[in-house]
């Protein structure tokens, strides 16, 4: 700045805070590298927040990768339903994320939160032929033809379009149960909290016999026991499908919570750890497993208590 700008400026402040605010406006859509963890959320929100206008005409999308990932090697991908609220600071999921990435406790993944419809929400969340609203299907055919292709183009990643895992709460959390019976194979983990698994028709127990096994290598599933969402249901058809809990099932049953973020954020982290273990800890597909353990509910291997 030369000094006779620098005199007008001074001179007047009007002129002094039109040249500040342009110049935090000229960063604001600007990827940078981010050293500290602590500015992820930050990261994500100014270099990583995009729309695809062939995706529900222009969704809001929000997209998170290890920092020091070699672009060129493909990436799993994890889908946030109701991605606005999970990567807001209520689910400080975008701070925690580098960590556990860092540390090994997770393998790295892509991931990638899809805002919700205000208006239409309940409609894309009601998958496979559950009500009148269900809509779900067309959803998830635009998840799986339209912005999984984009994604690498769009954000300078290779995606493994094989490894997708599906997260989400309430309506999102039946979505995300609900991915692992649909005809897309690629949706092979699924971290469901709270899910809304009432809302859907035919009920639980013949979900194989209309829509055949479940393809999931990973099932979580959590809840509150303070006026939340029964998980027994499906903890049942997963067990008769040849799921293992603690191996290939984990259902919790979170003492004291309920149907709130604060509860949400907790156990996402749990159902991230547990579907994205690190390599040395994967698992073959649920296909290869032995058979159904015991009925008896002391066995299930049904997890309960606090954090």
């Amino acid at each position: 700045m030369g000094p006779v700008v620098g005199r007008i400026l001074l001179r007047r402040p009007r002129a002094l805070l039109l040249v500040i605010l342009l110049a935090a406006t000229a960063t604001c859509g600007r990827s940078t590298r981010i050293t500290d963890p602590n500015m992820a959320f930050l990261h994500l929100q100014r270099g990583r927040e995009f729309r695809l206008a062939t995706f529900r005409s222009g969704r809001r999308c929000y997209a998170l990768s290890p920092l020091g990932h070699d672009p060129r090697a493909p990436l799993p991908v994890v889908l946030f339903l109701d991605g606005e609220t999970i990567f807001r600071d209520d689910f400080h999921l975008s701070a925690e994320l580098p960590g556990l990435w860092a540390t090994g406790r997770m393998r790295p993944f892509l991931a990638v939160g899809i805002a919700a419809d205000s208006v239409h929400r309940l409609s894309e969340y009601s998958p496979l032929s559950s009500t009148p609203y269900w809509n779900g299907r067309e959803f998830m055919d635009g998840v799986v033809d339209t912005l999984l292709p984009a994604l690498p183009g769009l954000l300078g990643t290779a995606i493994d379009t094989t490894d997708v895992t599906v997260a989400g709460f309430s309506l999102g959390g039946l979505m995300a149960g609900a991915s692992v019976w649909s005809p897309h194979r690629c949706f092979v983990n699924a971290v469901a909290l709270s899910p809304t698994y009432y809302w859907i028709v035919p009920p639980l127990p013949a979900w194989t016999e209309f829509y055949g096994p479940p393809h999931a290598r990973r099932f979580f599933q959590a809840t509150g026991d303070v006026h939340d969402n029964s998980i027994d249901a499906m903890d049942e058809a997963l067990r008769a499908a040849g799921y293992v809990g603690g191996e290939t099932l984990f259902s919790w049953v979170y003492h004291g919570c309920n149907h709130t973020a604060g509860c949400w954020s907790i156990e996402i982290v749990e159902g991230l750890r547990f579907t994205q273990p690190p390599e040395a800890r994967r698992v073959k597909p649920a296909t290869a497993l032995i058979a159904p353990e015991s009925a008896d509910y002391s066995r299930r291997g049904m997890a309960s208590g606090g954090r």
